[in-house]
């Protein structure tokens, strides 16, 4: 099984389960996973999964995304 794990200023703060749907992230309570904090956008990311490995996708969120202390650039 994978999880997806949110972490804020070196702590866990929770783990989501990843399946086979999608997984949109963002402040927006309509995303799967909901992070109520200004410095995540509305719409912030997508993890999905396209054969065997998982993707992030930054949904052009004004922060970016960090996977492993690296950050994912968005391609619009």
């Amino acid at each position: 099984m994978a999880y997806l794990i949110i972490m804020f200023k070196d702590q866990v703060m929770r783990e989501v389960h990843v399946g086979d749907r999608p997984l949109k992230i963002g402040r927006d309570s309509s995303n799967d996973v909901h992070i109520d904090n200004p410095a995540v956008s509305r719409f912030h990311a997508e993890v999905y999964r396209q054969g065997h490995p998982f993707f992030i996708e930054d949904k052009n969120s004004t922060n970016g995304v960090q996977v492993n202390g690296m950050t994912i650039n968005w391609k619009g």
